[in-house]
């Protein structure tokens, strides 16, 4: 399992245009699952917030 630049790089050697669409697939994936998980963690927060220090 390579990094994105790896999987840019060999498909621009390639010259393959599909390699390379599926290396921006699985970065545009990846984005997503951070964003995510970012999204869980602040709605998590503001619930705690607004229950205030006695829960």
């Amino acid at each position: 399992m390579g990094s994105v630049v790896d999987g840019v790089r060999d498909a621009a050697a390639r010259g393959d245009l599909h390699l390379l669409g599926d290396v921006r697939a699985a970065f545009t994936d990846a984005c997503d699952v951070v964003g995510l998980a970012g999204v869980a963690v602040l709605v998590l927060v503001l619930v705690l917030v607004r229950r205030g220090p006695d829960g």
